[in-house]
């Protein structure tokens, strides 16, 4: 009986070596596993920045685009209120409307890349 019970620890002992190699194999692969992600999660996070990036400045673009095609009809705006009669001018409509062309004109000024 004492043989087969050396036997049966030789064995958990082999069992033993071979399972503390799978799981330090394992162990690898998690680590390699791990840092994989954390590098795709990195390059994930920088990839939205430069979304964001990008939609800003297409916004921008998108919107100096807008304002500089407004521009012409801006001014033709203004044109025919400066050429409109006095009388007709001094009308609270007409004062309104050229106080938002004043605005207008202002906000194209202040927003345009020129």
């Amino acid at each position: 009986m004492a043989k087969k019970q050396e036997k049966s620890e030789a064995v958990s002992a082999e069992e033993f070596e071979k399972l503390q190699g799978e799981l330090n194999s394992l162990q690898t692969l998690a680590d390699q596993l791990e840092n994989q992600l954390k590098r795709a999660v990195a390059d994930y996070h920088n990839l939205e920045k430069r979304v964001a990036e990008g939609r800003s400045e297409l916004t921008k673009w998108g919107t100096s685009e807008l304002l500089i095609k407004l521009l012409p009809t801006l001014d033709h705006l203004e044109q025919a209120l400066a050429g409109a009669n006095q009388r007709i001018y001094a009308s609270f409509a007409i004062r309104g409307f050229g106080s938002d062309c004043s605005r207008s004109r202002d906000f194209a000024r202040d927003r345009l890349p020129i």
